[in-house]
């Protein structure tokens, strides 16, 4: 085994989607295998970063997110070849549009992903937080129509993926194996995608709230 973390494969990108809900910011992080083809790595990153877009505004929905939700960019990391690895800043800014009252900045909707992972525990999993009162059935479950919406959406984004002119898969990305650095990092596919009926909470690091 490896004495630290691997790379990515070669062929594959990670980006990390940034935002804030108010003052507190918020950082998702997805990887994708990609089949990029002819394709140039500025197109590539292109490509994924308009996948990272569209899972915002489609999969979560800007309409069901509170008004002091936005995103403001995302980076990418696109390994093209062994010994190359492309990174790029791409401005995404999107901003809810609901004008319900919301919940705390630690409160997020828990986006569960299906892997062929076989090994158990530490599935993949989103937090996105901007939850709109109006959302919540009670103070711990979100309502039916919220949670059909979101499983609905979730399945329509990730069968889009593949279809795209550069054809994307997210994945499940391990760099270890019984708490090890792999030698290489194992990418299990992504084949489906649902949001948990019970809300989140996340742990809020104090440099979370300090301006950027």
């Amino acid at each position: 085994m490896a004495d630290s973390k691997p790379q990515i494969p070669v062929g594959s990108a990670k980006a990390a989607a940034h935002g804030f809900l108010g003052p507190a910011s918020w950082v998702n992080v997805f990887y994708f295998d990609i089949d990029a083809g002819a394709s140039t790595p500025g197109d590539v990153i292109a490509a994924v970063a308009d996948a990272v877009h569209d899972f915002y505004h489609d999969a979560v929905g800007l309409g069901g997110q509170a008004n002091e939700w936005r995103t403001t960019f995302t980076t990418v990391t696109y390994r093209d070849a062994t010994d190359s690895v492309v990174r790029l800043r791409v401005a995404d800014a999107q901003t809810g549009t609901s004008s319900a009252d919301s919940q705390d900045a630690q409160v997020a909707y828990l986006f569960n992903w299906a892997t062929g992972d076989p090994r158990r525990g530490g599935k993949p999993r989103t937090y996105i937080c901007g939850v709109v009162d109006n959302a919540m059935a009670d103070s711990a479950f979100i309502t039916s129509a919220t949670l059909d919406g979101f499983n609905t959406s979730i399945l329509a984004w990730l069968t889009d993926l593949p279809t795209r002119a550069i054809p994307l898969q997210l994945v499940e990305m391990s760099f270890r194996d019984n708490n090890t650095w792999r030698d290489a990092a194992v990418s299990y596919p992504i084949i489906g995608g649902t949001v948990n009926p019970v809300v989140a909470t996340q742990r809020r690091r104090v440099d979370r709230l300090r301006p950027s």
